[in-house]
């Protein structure tokens, strides 16, 4: 099995997003909260790879309509059942490469943690673009990603769970080639004995001449 197939179905089988260190997702929280807490009132919202909604609700004091997108039937489920109360969000099964919505439909876009589950460039590259492609002008984008120092590495793990933690200039490359300007960072935690830290991006992607 390729380690895109593997990291695919690792996913898709699973009911739990939180794999590492509570601290690390108590430190996610409070940095995303910051990020939230200044941005202006908004109308639209996508997550792609919301999981169990956890981070797309911490839009919801910003943002009117929130609809998010996961590989996984279990963490989708969680996510529908937790926030049933809630009318102005949605959550849907789709791949990342298979969200149907049309383009540029969104004021902010959130994407935690899915790039490194992307074990395929062109995958990850095409992600990049499609959340590119995605935001209107002047939207923010938010991306919450583990990235290597140095060069790509690439995790195996026993229990199914694939990585590719791509390289620091490589992944802030990407984002600029697609028009999106990185606008603040935070550093949630090291990890991989200091080869990798987690981190928070706030990008924005400003309206261009035509």
């Amino acid at each position: 099995m390729e380690y895109q197939e593997k990291s695919e179905v690792f996913w898709k089988k699973s009911v739990d997003s939180h794999l590492a260190l509570p601290e690390l997702y108590q430190k996610k929280r409070h940095y995303l909260s910051a990020i939230v807490e200044h941005l202006p009132a908004m109308k639209s919202g996508l997550d792609i790879g919301c999981g169990n909604g956890e981070y797309t609700a911490m839009m919801l004091p910003k943002v009117e309509k929130l609809c998010g997108y996961d590989i996984s039937p279990g963490l989708l489920e969680k996510a529908k059942a937790d926030f049933a109360h809630e009318p102005r969000m949605n959550f849907h099964l789709a791949d990342v490469d298979a969200i149907p919505e049309n383009p540029q439909s969104f004021d902010v876009i959130l994407c935690m943690g899915v790039t490194s589950c992307l074990i395929d460039d062109n995958k990850y590259r095409a992600l990049i673009g499609q959340i590119a492609n995605f935001a209107q002008d002047n939207a923010f984008v938010i991306m919450g990603d583990t990235l290597s120092h140095s060069q790509n590495l690439l995790l195996d793990d026993p229990s199914g769970y694939v990585a590719m933690y791509r390289s620091m200039d490589y992944y802030l490359a990407t984002l600029r080639e697609n028009g999106l300007e990185l606008v603040s960072e935070f550093k949630i935690i090291d990890s991989h004995g200091g080869r990798t830290a987690n981190k928070l991006f706030l990008f924005w992607k400003p309206r261009r001449a035509h």
